[in-house]
């Protein structure tokens, strides 16, 4: 592993932590409406309608973590070091 992918690691691990601090929120209603209440710090999740706290949108947030991991193993592998071998004659 060189340097560029280093960096890109602990990139990609700084994302997902602060996607983890900072998940979407959503609440269901009564009469079956989901409600998105955008993001928000995980332990102090937003209210929403008087009261109701809204709950994770644990969809969302996987949905999330899967794009900036195959985005992050993309850069990952492109940034490999490729040594040209030339057989001797």
């Amino acid at each position: 592993m060189n340097s560029k992918q280093r960096k890109t690691l602990i990139l990609v691990a700084t994302i997902v932590t602060a996607m983890l601090l900072f998940p979407p929120f959503h609440i269901h209603r009564a009469n079956g409406v989901i409600v998105n209440l955008g993001y928000a710090f995980l332990f102090a999740p937003p209210t929403a309608f008087g009261s109701a706290k809204g709950t994770v949108d644990v969809a969302v947030l996987f949905a999330q973590w899967l794009g900036i991991i195959l985005v992050g193993g993309i850069v990952f592998f492109i940034q490999k070091d490729y040594r040209v071998v030339i057989p001797k004659a």
